[in-house]
Order: structure tokens, then C-alpha cells, then sequence
């Protein structure tokens, strides 16, 4: 429900944001308008399929809604209070606090308030875009609709708690999942393990867009599931003929909410969408094997990808036009899976069809070889070794299958091993031009290493993951992987294939590429929506599935009786403590820490120095970076920056306009240095006017990252004077 309320809200927000008038009540009624006909279907396939995964204790009830708000709790207490347009969150919480306030993403910027046009001035800002006469957040419009009802709520104060709340309904997502794949006795486990991993920690706790896309790919795997399940769509589990015309209704209703849910992740996060790259050979599976209901999950999910595709032409444009090679990448990778997917399909038919032709064939008698005119000696030659290959597959396919099934496993495996030991076969590089490289060689120097703007330190993606797991639970995982992966082609555990796809092949593809400049623990995040929660639940499953066959292969004699659960109990002991103490540990030094504390005071500070009329320059690199589109959201002012070197004719140019308009041009610099170094003169107050010392999360390349680390602030606001 909260996956379909989120799905909903999000798609009935973008008719309001195009028509400027995202407000409360009519987000309210359409959001909970939508929300409520496609829970509807939802409802009705979870429903029916909850016969298959049998009855949940109540300790299992208790115990993750127990940790989801303690989970819950926890975050909500220490959520950052991210301002500044630094990093993502501070971008987000922004767009979200001007959305709550008036309707639009659009921010009017008013060129006319600094004169002539200068070439030099730049009236956009790091995390927004300007477009026309407004300036367009950086991100979707998915995040900030989502946070803007805590602003509804409680200001400012309820946008920056906001993701808290996100991730609780994520976890509660991903406990709804685990329990349909590895049971309702192994939930507690799996949702604690999520609930301890720091990245999982770090984005509850700041205003980024992954809760938001877990509880969207989360939520909507589970309805996939119960709706395969309550129509009997999957193969090799139940029979896919003379299925109940009622449930393959609901079933293919339920599949269409399902894919919906997961096409709208392109509302929140553009990157998921490749996410969704495992589902069309899915689709292409369930038709192969004429699995009623495989048109409305692609119709669903094309669907949602559609909304994802108008919010990016129509609202958020310059954000997707900077992202133009990326986009190509997907859509290359969407061009690549459907022709070949439609190929195997049509092969596979092809194959079906002229294997069932053959079986049809009557016997030859041996006398016919004899006779000519009835059939060319050619054509008894090809349809007797015909025959004869036919009874052969047919003998040996239970064996094929199982080396299908072991080949599968061993596919699997290699992968894992290959991205354990990739740091010692390459090193991955990248374009030492871009922004990422240039930040790269700022943490290497701050951290005493060699300088070197073409390192991009992917190679090490794995190490990143085992710093908040451990290696043991990589191993478990990649064990899992491989039983369940065998499972799956043998024709058992076919609950798991949509899950299994997305997890195992996205899981690869970010660890192949994470796409992110590799500052930790911030470019960590990239594994919150789909690699955590799949690596934690295949770790999980083969814990699970090692317990389960010690008690199979265990001899069935009364006396061992004991000895048995003494085994069982000790060895389920020992792989829990294996998974949870080293995720205990890569999260401890942060499990209580608060980041960016005090920002939001520090930014009530400078605008209370400032005066209706008044314009703002911001000079230096942190200020033009981090300041103007805050000041424009929280203090109501007009606010850019010129990229000149030294442009003291259009400085004076600006200040002559502020006079003129009855206000100031305010000079603002984040450093004492920034204000020393100044090309301009300004009547700076003999005391800072405003000051911090707060913390945020660490800087590191190649180690774990530990406990925040101190940053300080020191603001300088004056009046600019002509010289």
C-alpha cells in the first residue's frame, strides 16, 4: 500500500506541477484518488496469494514492525539538516521547501534587478538550472513531491524529516518482499540487516531520491509476485492452463498495478530506470510460455516510463539534457533487450512448433524405403535422423536441464568471483576533465595520496560493499545467488525469478559501473535501491536454505533427534552472527551521528541582515557554489554571481540597478580567505555574520569511512562599495 500510495501521488503530481498548482487538497484528492483505484487490484491479488506463503506468526509481525519504528525512530532523531546546496540533499530539500510554498518548481529569477545583460552573470546555481526566466531544479519531480507534504506539515523542519518517513515505508516494502521469497521466519533477520547498513542509514537520514525509488521497486516486485502467484502465471511452479477466468482477471490487473509501480521509479530517479532492464527478458519468459497477463505488466510498466519520459520533457529539461549520454545508454539498452528478447521468443516458438511437428510424423515402415514414388530417398533419410533427435532429447532432457540448471550456477559464480578479484586484474579510469575527476584529485590531496585525475576506483566496487557487510555475507550472498539461480532453471523456486533478475543483473551492472564520483561514504547510496536489499536477501535465503538441508540430510533416527537441533541451532547461529556483526560494524561509528547541523539557523542569520529590494552577489567558490539558490528559497532574494575574474564594471553596473530599485547589492563569501581575496570593495561588519561548526560525513577513496568529520562555516555579508 504505501509502494501503490507513492506510485499514485507521484503520477497525479505531475498534472498539478504542469498546471502550477500543487497544493494540498487537489494533490490530495487526485494522489489519494489514484492511489485508492489501484490498490483496489492490489488488494485483490495479494489476496489470493496469500494461501501460498502460509501463516505469519505473530512474533514475526511484532518483530519488524518493531525495528521498522526503531529503524524509523532512530533516523527521524538524526536526520540532516542539509540547507546548502552542497550535495544532492541540500538541492532536494530546496526544491522541496519551494514546492511546499507555492505550487510550482518553477523559481522566478528576475534579470531585470541586475541591470544591462552581462555575459558574466549567472543567475542559476549549483542544483538548479535556468531556463527561461526561471530556474528549474537540478532532479526530478518525483522527490520534492514526495517531501513537499512534510512541508505541508511542519515547514522546512518536516521537508528535511521527510525521508525518514520514506524509508520506513521502504522497509516495511522490503519486509513484504522477504517474506514472500525466503519466508515469514527469516523476515526479522533480513529487515534488521537492511535497517543496519550505514548507506541505508546515511539516505533515511538526508534528503536524497533512493528511500523513495526502494519503496517503489520494492513494493511493486511484490505485487508482481502475488499477481503471478494468484493467476498461476508462473511455469514450472503450477500449471498455466485452465486457470480460473476470474483470477487471470485479477491477475492481470494486479500485473499492470505492479508495473505501473516500478515505470513511475523513473519519476523519482532517472538512473533506475535501468533498473528495470532485467524485466523485459521477463517478459519475453512469461510470453514464451503464454502466461496470461505478460501484455498488461508491459503495458504497465511502459506506462509509468512514459510519465518518467513527459516529467523529463516537460518539466525537468535541462536536467535532461545534461544527462544526454546517459540517456542514450538506456535507451541503447532497451534498443538491445526487446529485438533480442522478441528474437529468442520467436526462435523458442519456432522450435516448439517444429519439435510438436515432428512428434506428429507417422512411423516409417521399413518397406517404405522401397517404394519411391511415395517419398524421395532424401526426405526418409532427413525425417528418420529427424525422429531419431527427437527421441533423443527427449531421453536425455531431465539430464539437460540439470546441466542447464549447474551451467546457470556456474554463470553465477564467475561473476562473484570475478568482481572479488577485478582490483587485481585492472584498473579503471576515466575522463580526467570532467567534475568528478577534479574532486577525485581534492580528496587525494587532502588524504596525502598520489595525485591522479584519471582514476575512478571502480574496480573496487565490491570492497565498497564488504566495508558495510563484510566479506562473509558477500559469500553468503553469492552462495545464495548460486542455489537460487539452479533452483530457478530446475523449475523450483520460480517465486523468485522477477526479484532475482532485478537484484542479480542491476546488482552487476552498478558494481560494473557505479556512475558516481567515488567519494564515500556518498557515492555509497548507489547501492541502496536495488544491490542492499538483494545482496542482505540472498545472503539470507542461503543461511535459510544451509539450515533447511541439514535437517533433510540429517539420519532420521530418534536418538539424533537432539543432536539435531543442537546442529541446526549452531549453525543458524553461527551465519546470523556472520551477517549481523559485521554490519554492526560498519555502521557503528555513525549509528548516532547528525550531519550539517545548524545550517538552517545559519541561513535565518544572513537573511535577517538583508532588506526587502536588496540583491545578492555571491563571491568565491563555496558561496557561488552553495548560496544562491538557498537564499533564493529561504530568504525570498534574488540572488547569482558573476564567473568574471575580475568584472568591476559589472559589479558596478549591478550596484547601480540595486540603488536605483531602492535596495542593495549585498556581497556575500563563505572563508575569510574568499573575503580577503575579494576583487570588490564591501562595508564588511567587523564581526563574521554567521558562523558554524557543524560536521558531515567523511571524505575517503580507498577505506572505510569513519565518524563525520568537523566542517566549519563563516559567513560574510556587506553592502557592496563603489570604488
Amino acid at each position: 500500500m504505501p509502494a501503490i500510495l507513492a506510485a499514485a501521488w507521484v503520477a497525479s503530481a505531475l498534472l498539478l506541477l504542469v498546471l502550477h498548482v500543487y497544493r494540498p487538497i487537489p494533490a490530495t484528492v487526485l494522489g489519494l484518488g489514484l492511489g485508492l483505484a489501484l490498490a483496489r487490484p492490489a488488494i485483490r491479488v495479494t489476496r489470493s496469494a496469500a494461501a501460498s506463503f502460509g501463516d505469519v506468526p505473530w512474533w514475526v509481525l511484532i518483530g519488524v514492525l518493531a525495528i521498522v519504528a526503531i529503524f524509523g525512530a532512530l533516523t527521524f532523531a538524526h536526520s540532516a539538516e542539509d540547507v546548502l546546496v552542497r550535495r544532492d540533499p541540500g538541492s532536494y530539500a530546496m526544491s522541496a521547501s519551494w514546492l511546499s510554498g507555492h505550487g510550482t518548481i518553477q523559481m522566478p529569477i528576475h534579470a531585470q534587478l541586475f541591470g544591462a545583460p552581462n555575459q558574466h552573470l549567472v543567475l542559476a546555481s549549483q542544483g538548479f538550472y535556468r531556463q527561461g526566466s526561471h530556474a528549474i531544479p537540478q532532479f526530478m519531480t518525483g522527490v520534492p513531491a514526495l517531501l513537499a507534504v512534510g512541508g505541508w506539515i511542519d515547514g522546512l523542519a518536516g521537508v528535511l524529516h521527510g525521508n525518514a518517513v520514506l524509508s520506513m515505508l521502504a522497509l516495511l516494502a522490503f519486509a513484504g518482499l522477504a517474506l514472500r521469497l525466503i519466508g515469514p521466519r527469516w523476515t526479522p533477520l533480513a529487515v534488521l540487516v537492511l535497517a543496519l547498513v550505514q548507506p541505508e542509514l546515511d539516505v533515511a537520514r538526508a534528503a536524497y531520491s533512493e528511500p523513495a525509488a526502494q519503496l517503489l521497486l520494492l513494493g511493486g516486485l511484490a505485487i508482481v509476485i502475488d499477481a503471478l502467484i494468484a493467476g498461476h502465471l508462473l511455469p514450472g511452479r503450477v500449471p498455466t492452463a485452465g486457470t480460473n477466468p476470474v483470477a487471470r482477471i485479477v491477475a492481470e490487473r494486479g500485473l499492470f498495478v505492479g508495473g505501473l509501480v516500478l515505470g513511475l521509479v523513473s519519476v523519482v530517479r532517472i538512473d533506475a530506470v535501468a533498473d528495470l532492464f532485467p524485466l523485459v527478458p521477463l517478459i519475453g519468459w512469461l510470453a514464451y510460455h503464454r502466461a496470461h497477463g505478460w501484455r498488461r505488466l508491459a503495458s504497465g510498466m511502459l506506462l509509468g516510463l512514459a510519465l518518467g519520459a513527459f516529467d523529463c520533457v516537460v518539466l525537468t529539461l535541462p536536467y535532461a539534457k545534461h544527462l544526454g549520454t546517459d540517456l542514450k545508454l538506456v535507451a541503447f539498452g532497451f534498443a538491445v533487450l526487446v529485438p533480442a528478447t522478441l528474437a529468442g521468443l520467436l526462435v523458442a516458438r519456432w522450435w516448439d512448433h517444429r519439435t510438436a511437428r515432428l512428434a506428429e510424423l507417422p512411423s516409417i515402415e521399413p518397406d517404405s524405403v522401397l517404394e519411391p514414388a511415395k517419398r524421395s530417398s532424401i526426405r526418409r533419410v532427413c525425417t528418420r535422423l529427424d525422429r531419431f533427435a527427437l527421441r533423443t532429447v527427449t531421453f536425455v532432457r531431465p539430464s539437460f536441464i540439470r546441466w542447464r540448471a549447474a551451467g546457470a550456477a556456474a554463470g553465477v559464480l564467475l561473476i562473484g568471483i570475478f568482481f572479488a578479484i577485478r582490483p587485481h586484474l585492472m584498473t579503471m579510469r576515466w575522463n580526467p576533465n570532467s567534475g568528478g575527476a577534479n574532486y577525485v584529485v581534492q580528496v587525494q590531496r587532502f588524504q596525502g595520496m598520489a595525485e591522479d585525475a584519471t582514476r575512478s576506483y571502480y574496480e573496487n566496487a565490491a570492497i565498497w560493499l564488504s566495508w558495510y557487510v563484510g566479506w562473509a555475507t558477500l559469500a553468503l550472498a553469492l552462495l545464495g545467488a548460486c542455489l537460487l539461480a539452479f533452483g530457478q532453471v530446475a523449475g523450483r523456486r520460480r517465486v523468485w525469478v522477477p526479484s532475482f533478475l532485478v537484484f542479480f543483473f542491476t546488482t552487476a551492472l552498478v558494481l560494473l559501473k557505479p556512475s558516481i564520483t567515488s567519494d564515500h561514504p556518498w557515492a555509497d547510496r548507489r547501492f541502496v535501491p536495488v544491490a542492499l536489499p538483494g545482496v542482505v536477501l540472498f545472503a539470507v535465503a542461503a543461511t535459510a536454505m544451509l539450515v533447511e538441508g541439514l535437517r533433510r540430510s540429517w539420519p532420521r533416527t530418534s536418538w539424533r533427534a537432539g543432536g539435531l537441533a543442537v546442529a541446526r541451532g549452531a549453525l543458524g547461529a553461527a551465519l546470523v552472527a556472520l551477517i549481523v556483526v559485521p554490519t554492526w560494524f560498519g555502521s557503528k561509528d555513525v549509528l548516532y551521528s547528525k550531519t550539517e547541523v545548524g545550517e538552517p539557523a545559519l541561513v535565518r542569520t544572513v537573511c535577517a541582515a538583508l532588506r526587502p529590494g536588496d540583491v545578492v552577489l555571491a563571491v568565491g567558490n563555496r558561496a557561488k557554489a552553495e548560496w544562491p539558490g538557498t537564499l533564493r528559497v529561504m530568504c525570498g532574494v534574488d540572488a547569482g554571481y558573476l564567473d568574471g575574474a575580475d568584472d568591476a564594471a559589472g559589479m558596478a553596473a549591478v550596484a547601480a540597478q540595486a540603488t536605483a530599485d531602492g535596495g542593495r547589492l549585498m556581497l556575500l563569501v563563505e572563508s575569510v580567505s574568499d573575503k580577503q581575496a575579494a576583487q570588490s570593495e564591501a562595508a564588511w561588519p567587523d564581526q563574521p555574520t554567521g558562523f558554524l561548526r557543524t560536521a558531515e560525513s567523511a571524505h575517503t577513496l580507498v577505506k572505510r569511512p569513519g565518524k563525520p568529520t568537523p566542517f566549519d562555516t563563516t559567513m560574510w555579508l556587506g553592502p557592496y562599495l563603489p570604488r
